[in-house]
């Protein structure tokens, strides 16, 4: 790779220091040059065998980059790459297969699969990974081809899980095929795992703190993400996915237990899809397309990770950036509806908080509040006695929802009684929400939920 017109970042792997191009690409050492200059690694196979699943399309641009901070890992017990390539035009697989004596150089187990070839197999004549691979070695030879998966692609939720489904490690280690591990990342997840599995907390999800590549991209989502504290992470669990995707580390019980990710079959869009909603002005908001009409991506990382609350699972993540997350034009979770977001969110605090309340409250009776309520279920809409609000203009007069016929009252922010759902953005106000909610005197995941 030509290293001209490059710049250097704060990131190494081992003694290689990465540079970043003005591209926002990163420059990364030839594989030949790993081979040149690295010693055999040995690995102690009594540790545990941790897999590290990616689903693929069209990766070519990124995928060395991938690759490297899979070798490199300081982890030392067992390692699996596990590839699922979603029909790539490009040349994500070549380029994979130019990795192979490098792979055998750091004895880690490589497995590229596909819904229309055999499966690329390199366990480099090693035993424990031979015995392992046996099955997916019998498929080389009697791949049978689905012909309607040489035109479609399925989806990242169906990739994931075929990556996974090929994979044989004790540990499950998620990863695209765009970002980059740090070094330590297997190492310390996996001690926080086995940590709090002799705690007798079996079904654990561990995330981490991450690093944005543009850097700035998506910042204030990258801030707000990297400072939840570990409370915070159930605390903020119904406003966004709280340990983003590429960072979960999990034993693979936890992924039999709540898995398979979600694909997009028609009952699964139908579920989805089918929204309708009166948008501030009174007017509803254009319908979105029919199952079939276009590409329509699901939230497969939001839909697992509220399964995996909902059948009792923890959260944690270790408080230390162990990945490079990248931002680009084509990454798919932008492509996702908002409101589709924004009916699963809703479905699982209705599921897990409202249905449990005889009443409440909404705070925020602007685009946000007004949509969170005509959302609601016709049961739960018959529990609001109130939306609170600062804005004077609205308090003492009544919110009506075209849509439903409902009729409720907006008083003051500082006459609301719990318990409350929150749909007020946090951080936008310099102060003033947080500060009038603090006077309140109230319990986060008690008197009031966060929702926007």
């Amino acid at each position: 790779m030509d290293n001209n017109n490059s710049k250097n970042i704060t990131v190494t792997y081992g003694d290689e220091e990465i540079r970043e191009a003005d591209t926002q690409l990163v420059t990364l050492p030839h594989p030949l040059r790993l081979l040149e200059h690295s010693a055999k690694m040995e690995r102690d196979f009594d540790l545990p065998f941790v897999s590290v699943c990616v689903c693929m399309k069209n990766a070519a641009l990124f995928i060395d980059e991938t690759l490297l901070s899979v070798v490199q890992q300081s982890y030392r017990g067992p390692i699996e790459l596990s590839i699922y390539d979603d029909l790539s035009t490009d040349t994500s697989v070549d380029i994979i297969q130019s990795w192979s004596d490098v792979f055998a150089r750091y004895q880690v187990l490589l497995l590229v699969t596909s819904p229309i070839k055999p499966p690329i197999i390199y366990h480099h004549n090693i035993t424990y990974y031979m015995n392992h691979c046996q099955g997916l070695l019998n498929q080389q030879q009697q791949l049978v081809v689905d012909e309607s998966l040489k035109i479609n692609s399925k989806g990242v939720g169906y990739s994931r899980n075929r990556a996974i489904q090929s994979s044989h490690g004790d540990y499950l280690c998620i990863l695209d095929a765009d970002d980059i591990m740090l070094r330590e990342r297997i190492e310390l997840q996996l001690q926080r795992c086995i940590e709090l599995e002799k705690q007798g907390i079996q079904h654990t999800i561990v995330g981490s703190q991450f690093m944005r590549i543009p850097t700035g991209s998506s910042s204030r989502y990258t801030d707000w993400c990297n400072r939840l504290s570990e409370e915070d992470l159930l605390l903020h669990q119904y406003r966004e996915c709280t340990l983003i995707q590429p960072t979960w580390f999990m034993n693979r019980k936890v992924y039999e237990l709540n898995g398979p990710f979600a694909e997009p079959t028609r009952e699964t869009l139908d579920r989805l899809y089918k929204i309708q909603i009166q948008e501030p002005g009174g007017g509803q908001s254009p319908p979105l397309p029919e199952p079939g009409e276009k590409k329509q991506p699901i939230p497969e990382d939001l839909l697992f990770f509220h399964k995996h609350l909902d059948n009792k699972g923890k959260i944690t993540k270790v408080d230390k950036p162990l990945l490079i997350y990248r931002y680009h034009p084509d990454n798919l979770s932008k492509q996702i509806h908002r409101l589709v977001l924004l009916k699963v969110r809703l479905e699982h605090l209705e599921r897990r908080v409202l249905n449990n309340w005889s009443s409440f409250s909404i705070w925020g009776v602007g685009r946000d509040g007004k949509k969170f309520f005509t959302m609601l279920s016709k049961e739960n809409k018959d529990k609001v006695v109130s939306f609170c609000d600062v804005d004077v203009k609205k308090i003492g007069t009544t919110h009506h929802c075209s849509l439903t016929g409902h009729n409720v009252p907006i008083i003051h922010w500082s006459q609301v009684k719990p318990p409350i759902i929150l749909c007020v953005s946090i951080d936008r106000t310099n102060s003033e929400f947080e500060n009038n909610l603090k006077s309140l005197n109230l319990v986060d995941g008690v008197d009031y939920w966060q929702f926007n």
